[in-house]
C-alpha cells in the first residue's frame, strides 16, 4: 500500500478517502510516513525481489496499464505463465479479501504471496532480506 500512495501525487491526504468507501485502516494504527511510502515505491519497482531478478511488482501491476498487466495471463520468473491475469491494485485497500480467490485477508498477507509463489517471483522471505541487505 505504501507504494501506491507514492503514485497519488501531492494532493493526497489521509482524510481524502473517496465518498462512499470506508476509512482505510492501517495495521500499526498510524498512517505510513513519507519514508515508508518512498520505500514502498522503491520495492514495488525492484526486480531483486524475484529469483532471476527479472520480475518486480510493477511487472504485473504496471502503472501505465491501470496497475494491471493488460494480458490474459501473468508471466513470472523464467517466463513461466500463470493461470490468471493480474488484477489491478487500485482500491485494494477497500477490498475485504485479496487475490482472485480471496485467500489473503489483508494487503500485508497478499504482499507475501507473489514473492513466494514459484511461478511469480520464486523467492523465500529469508532470501529477499539477504539480497536486499547484500
Amino acid at each position: 500500500m505504501f507504494c501506491l500512495l507514492a503514485f497519488m501525487g501531492q494532493n493526497f491526504s489521509w482524510g481524502d478517502e473517496p465518498l462512499g468507501l470506508p476509512k482505510v485502516t492501517h495495521p500499526s494504527g498510524a498512517a505510513p510516513s513519507e519514508k515508508q511510502i518512498a520505500l514502498g515505491k522503491q520495492l514495488y519497482f525492484d526486480p531483486r525481489l524475484s529469483r532471476d531478478s527479472t520480475i518486480s511488482c510493477a511487472s504485473c501491476h504496471d502503472p501505465k496499464k491501470g496497475f494491471s498487466n493488460g494480458e490474459t495471463f501473468a508471466t513470472g520468473v523464467r517466463n513461466q505463465v500463470g493461470g490468471r491475469n493480474s488484477p489491478t491494485v487500485i482500491n485494494t485497500a477497500f477490498q475485504r479479501f485479496q487475490f482472485w480467490d480471496g485467500r489473503a485477508g489483508t494487503l500485508e498477507e497478499q504482499a507475501l504471496g507473489p514473492i513466494q509463489n514459484p511461478i511469480e517471483m520464486d523467492m523465500t522471505l529469508e532470501e529477499v532480506v539477504k539480497r536486499l541487505n547484500g
